[in-house]
């Protein structure tokens, strides 16, 4: 999971390539920084990170 505006490199894809575990997806969170900007109270990034980590924790475990 990334934000559209992280500032490390996109390796989404090749991590996808050699993940050995399955399911194995990539999200991008738009307007979001590397922190999903968990400092701008309006912003409710974060919130909307956690909410697709337990959602994948629920479908794969």
């Amino acid at each position: 999971m990334r934000g559209s505006d992280d500032c490390l490199p996109q390796h989404e894809a090749a991590f996808l390539r050699i993940a050995s575990g399955r399911p194995a997806e990539a999200v991008l969170i738009g307007g979001a920084d590397h922190i999903f900007r968990v400092f701008d109270p309006g912003a409710a990034l974060a919130r909307r990170a956690r909410e697709l980590t337990v959602d994948w924790f629920v479908r794969t475990l």
